[in-house]
């Protein structure tokens, strides 16, 4: 399943890149630009990014600067790792709190792209959900075995 959800993002990382490349080759080869490309980049890319952000936080492969850590205890850099993970869930549920906000008023309004008039209602809401998702496996991370390594300890795997 996991595989098969990495394929799906990568797919639409691969039409989000078509899409530009025909836009651009269109516009300077042909000067005739691909309709609506922005709006499908657009699209493309919110959902690529909020799609790809459970798998993110499941691997805990977020961008990471350590500063301090690196002269911490192992048990205060465990302590770290779980206030950490509780902070980014409840960064991200808010996220997904704005997101359903901002959805929910692009539903009233009827809010759609500028050139396809695709509907943005659905795109938010997935967003949201997306955000909401992360949040959920980040306190569930929380609660986690710290492991080793990141604990400061050797590594097991090591040979």
């Amino acid at each position: 399943m996991k595989i098969v959800y990495k394929w799906l993002l990568a797919l639409l990382l691969l039409a989000i890149l078509a899409v530009s490349i025909i836009d651009v080759a269109g516009r300077y080869l042909l000067n005739k630009p691909l309709q609506g490309a922005d709006d499908l980049i657009r699209f493309g890319m919110g959902l690529v990014v909020f799609a790809a952000l459970p798998a993110v936080c499941r691997a805990g492969e977020h961008i990471a600067v350590d500063l301090l850590s690196s002269r911490m205890s192992a048990g205060a850099r465990a302590l770290l790792e779980r206030v950490f993970r509780v902070a980014a869930a409840v960064l991200l549920a808010f996220v997904a709190w704005r997101l359903y906000v901002l959805g929910a008023a692009a539903l009233g309004s009827g809010e759609r792209s500028p050139i396809l008039l695709l509907p943005y209602p659905p795109l938010i809401f997935a967003m949201a959900a997306f955000a909401l998702i992360s949040g959920l496996v980040e306190i569930l991370r929380a609660f986690e075995p710290i492991p080793r390594v990141a604990a400061g300890g050797p590594d097991p795997k090591a040979g």
